[in-house]
């Protein structure tokens, strides 16, 4: 009797170490398909290309009609080569204290572009440079919503990254979440998209 009851005591235990075994493993493989999906969905988010080139500030907020994604092939390439430049830019719209929308969109969309390729993009360089704190300023601008959707889509290539928490302590999060009531479908959608990769970074 005393050995059956043994047996059953270490039976019970055994079971015990495979239900456990047998969870770890299914939340292991949960995270671990979680993860995939998320870094499948970032790549392909970064490497689309979807500025409305040809759109004014008008068309972007009024229209009704869908938009028509895709960049010139005379568009310049932009690098981390180009990163000095476009903060002397900054600093001398800054300087002047003119809002200049046209070339606060050409800016932000450069630095998006310089983060959008699919390998190792680089935002530590972005980062460095301390163009973050323009970048989110550029939310704010709520009479230019073509630099509201290049500086939002910027953020998010960066969110797409380890980088995420930079943008969460830069402050980024309150515009972002203002944005998501924007007069403009783009901006709406391309805010929430940062703000779900700013999500599926801490959930990682």
């Amino acid at each position: 009797m005393i050995n059956n009851n043994r047996d059953d005591r270490r039976s019970q235990f055994k079971k015990g170490i495979d239900a456990d075994e047998s969870r770890r493993r299914r939340t292991e493989t949960t995270i671990s398909l979680r993860k995939s999906k998320k870094d499948e969905g970032i790549a392909k988010r970064r490497a689309r290309v979807m500025a409305p080139t040809t759109m004014t500030a008008n068309d972007i907020s009024s229209s009704s009609a869908p938009v028509v994604y895709g960049e010139s092939k005379r568009d310049k390439v932009f690098t981390t080569q180009d990163i000095p430049s476009l903060m002397e830019q900054l600093h001398e719209i800054q300087q002047s204290g003119v809002m200049d929308g046209d070339k606060l969109k050409s800016i932000a969309q450069a630095f998006r572009k310089i983060m959008s390729v699919e390998n190792n993009p680089p935002v530590h360089e972005v980062l460095n440079s301390g163009a973050l704190p323009y970048l989110i300023n550029m939310l704010s601008l709520t009479d230019k919503p073509l630099v509201q959707f290049e500086a939002a889509w910027a953020l998010t290539n960066i969110a797409s990254t380890d980088q995420t928490a930079a943008i969460v302590d830069g402050g980024a999060i309150p515009p972002l979440v203002q944005l998501l009531m924007s007069a403009s479908a783009d901006v709406r959608e391309q805010s929430a998209w940062c703000l779900g990769n700013i999500a599926g970074g801490f959930e990682a």
